[in-house]
């Protein structure tokens, strides 16, 4: 997934106080199963500063949850014919991400941006 410029400008427009010395941040919308219902729900994610930002959408101002990248770890998984990654810590306070995406290339271009 490759953002242009238009992209970028708007994810700065999201983000309050966007430092303009930081590299552009990489955006895109992801989903994330549902922990009670099961389903796949759609959401915004950005990277930026160190940390993976979920919004609920695109137009979103404030970030919904905000996930420290330092120390984690990332692993390609499968479910069905969706593409997706893990995120987790070796800590028990973490509880595991699960993030998908139904093109393997998009799944691959984030985990190599995190």
């Amino acid at each position: 997934m490759t953002l242009t410029e238009e992209d970028v400008q708007e994810s700065r427009r999201q983000i309050k106080n966007f430092p303009s010395d930081i590299a552009k941040p990489y955006a895109g919308e992801l989903s994330k199963k549902g922990r009670q219902t099961s389903l796949f729900m759609s959401r915004y994610y950005v990277i930026r500063d160190g940390a993976l930002m979920q919004f609920g959408g695109k137009s979103d101002i404030q970030p919904k949850h905000i996930i420290f990248l330092k120390g984690l770890y990332f692993e390609k998984i499968q479910l069905g014919t969706m593409f997706g990654f893990n995120i987790y810590h070796d800590g028990e306070s973490f509880r595991k991400r699960m993030l998908f995406h139904k093109d393997e290339k998009v799944v691959d271009e984030w985990i190599k941006r995190l």
